[in-house]
């Protein structure tokens, strides 16, 4: 009569360990996803280019400072095809 007892006991221990703990909200309220820049798209560039070419860009601050001087509709043209996720580098780079 023993063994009942026991195996009640290792059942009841293996059903407690066996689901996983509730999942906690995220306590940080949603904010806004932030906007891409010309920081993004220039590094976007440089990252096309290095793979493109196979050698190392070195025009990051030439390039933003030329991005941030466009008119504005320019400038978020340039900002979205080039932070844009599904990119073709080779297509960009005009190749």
């Amino acid at each position: 009569m023993r063994v009942l007892p026991i195996l009640a006991l290792a059942l009841g221990l293996a059903a407690c360990g066996s689901s996983p703990p509730p999942k906690r909200p995220d306590p940080r309220p949603p904010g806004p996803i932030a906007a891409a820049t010309c920081d993004d798209a220039c590094t976007q560039y440089a990252v096309c280019y290095e793979q493109v070419y196979s050698k190392d860009y070195s025009g990051g601050g030439e390039c933003v400072t030329s991005c941030e001087e466009m008119a504005e509709a320019d400038k978020s043209q340039y900002i979205a095809e080039w932070t844009d996720s599904g990119a073709d580098c080779a297509k960009l780079m005009g190749e």
